[in-house]
């Protein structure tokens, strides 16, 4: 198979998957329960009932209105908060966005250093350091790291002035910083420590290959070998990051956030759930369905563009 046809091969898979998840998505909405009957809105029922699609029409066309309501971002208004889903998610997303992207450079950038100097200096004593630490941080679930910073907070909330994060405080306020940069450290640690031992095994393998011991033997440096070793083993390292990583931080996620109280993604779903806010839950789901279908096609399309074997 060309790599042409490769990629077009899974660029069809993910559609395929795509309208599954939709069609699903679509099932599961016709089955809810009655939102007219969920007390305390303040919405008119019509508007509620209608946020998708008009009951009255036939099933194919109520399907093809859910598909264009959700591309067109047309997402109807939130039970709970009153507001536009649509708003409503790109508020609690830039919040999420803000300690999960740093948290991510920080995880994926820690576990590549630290993950490679464990393979180099295999069976010493930084190999067993590194590789015991690495245990021992993704042992110890991150919620727990979360419970034991908010309840120090909290017990020194009065001597230290502290506040819980709000977002109307915004970006600037230090105790919001304050609260993203626990979140973002905790996460980034986590997902540093889940990674590390996958980088230690890849960059383990590659060390041992020929090509590096011709290296060693022509006089190459410590940095010019591990600039081979990622440079051979780019397409497995970002499968890995992709792969692995993605699934962690889904769950990771929505634990921080509780523990922590961040009103970011993760909050506003447990939230929707608690209340039975239908077009929260239905969005939200099918977004973050949206981003593992169209991570796992970003990773088909990397390993093709790192690793020239593929396709051919």
């Amino acid at each position: 198979m060309s790599r042409t046809r490769y990629i077009l091969y899974r660029t069809a898979w993910t559609a395929l998957a795509s309208i599954v998840v939709t069609g699903i998505l679509f099932l599961v909405a016709r089955a809810a329960p009655d939102v007219s009957e969920v007390e305390s809105t303040g919405l008119p029922a019509l508007e509620i009932d209608n946020a998708f699609w008009d009951p009255a029409d036939p099933l194919y066309l109520q399907y093809l209105d859910w598909v264009k309501s959700l591309l067109t971002l047309d997402w109807g208004r939130s039970l709970r908060f009153g507001d536009p889903v649509g708003g409503l998610i790109v508020e609690r997303a830039v919040v999420t966005a803000a300690y999960l992207l740093p948290a991510l450079v920080f995880g994926i950038t820690l576990a590549t250093l630290l993950g490679y100097t464990a393979a180099a200096t295999q069976g010493r004593w930084s190999d067993g350091l590194i590789r015991g630490l690495s245990y021992v941080v993704f042992a110890v679930p991150n919620f727990v790291l979360g419970i034991a910073v908010f309840r120090y907070i909290t017990r020194q909330a009065y001597q230290i002035d502290a506040q819980f994060y709000t977002i109307e405080a915004g970006f600037s306020n230090r105790w919001n910083l304050f609260w993203l940069a626990a979140a973002g450290v905790i996460l980034g640690t986590h997902v540093a420590a889940a990674q590390i031992r996958y980088v230690r095994a890849q960059s383990s393998e590659l060390l041992s290959k020929k090509f590096i011991k011709t290296l060693r033997a022509k006089g190459r440096g410590t940095v010019g070998i591990a600039r081979h070793v990622f440079k051979a083993g780019a397409a497995s390292f970002a499968s890995l990051f992709v792969a692995e990583v993605l699934g962690l931080l889904l769950v990771s996620v929505f634990v921080v956030e509780a523990v922590l109280a961040i009103p970011g993604l993760g909050a506003l779903l447990w939230q929707a759930a608690a209340v039975n806010d239908v077009p929260v839950l239905l969005v939200t789901t099918w977004l973050v369905a949206m981003i593992v279908i169209l991570a796992n096609l970003a990773e088909d399309l990397l390993a093709v563009a790192l690793d020239p074997r593929i396709g051919d």
